[in-house]
């Protein structure tokens, strides 16, 4: 057996890992089936976007942003792959136009 195929192996065990050559014969577990890629944040709905923040913000409790710049951040670093400037605006924009936000003088106050 190859260097190769003993990564292979090895790679391909799920659990406690078990020596193919343990006990005689050597069995090969089969190659698993890649997984396609996943697709990037960009491409989630607006919807999912916005319910991924509004359960984010509702599960913070009391250290939610208080202001409105803390809060622009904090929907920001939501999203590992990153997300546009506008984006970040739409979705505080659609927290204030459902009420789940209000704004007054940069400072936030939920209604979660």
């Amino acid at each position: 057996m190859s260097l190769k195929e003993k990564f292979q192996v090895v790679l391909n065990q799920k659990g406690q890992f078990k020596c193919p050559n343990a006990g005689g014969a050597a069995r090969a577990t089969p190659p698993r089936a890649s997984t396609p890629p996943k697709a990037p944040a960009d491409t989630k709905s607006k919807a999912d976007n916005f319910s991924m923040v509004v359960a984010n913000l509702a599960q913070r409790g009391n250290s939610r942003p208080r202001t409105l710049k803390t809060l622009t951040s904090t929907v920001a670093s939501l999203f590992p792959k990153g997300i546009a400037e506008a984006e970040v605006t739409a979705l505080v924009q659609q927290l204030q136009s459902t009420g789940k936000i209000s704004i007054s003088e940069n400072k936030v106050s939920y209604a979660l």
